[in-house]
């Protein structure tokens, strides 16, 4: 069974991938637990490792629903860092 750094995964690591995605999607523009960014940018680092560099481009599922659940990752930072740029003085 896949494990990120800190956790048994339940189920496949695709399935984990596709869930964070839908689960990322739905929590847009909505605050979450650290722990849960924690948990998803861990299954992001169990597919880099489990995936051939050249694994998106051949469009690997996998792959896909990585760069799909990293994208929605890098919009919540860019989002968080500019809601707290319209809160400062």
């Amino acid at each position: 069974m896949p494990t990120t750094a800190n956790r048994k995964l339940h189920g496949t690591l695709a399935a984990n991938l596709d869930a964070a995605l839908m689960s990322a999607r739905r929590l847009r523009r909505q605050t979450v637990y650290s722990e849960t960014l924690i948990y998803w940018q861990e299954l992001l680092d169990l597919a880099r490792q489990k995936l051939p560099a050249d694994a998106l481009a051949k469009g690997h599922p996998i792959a896909v629903s990585a760069d799909h659940l990293e994208r929605e990752l890098k919009d919540r930072i860019a989002n968080s860092q500019r809601s707290a740029g319209a809160l400062a003085p």
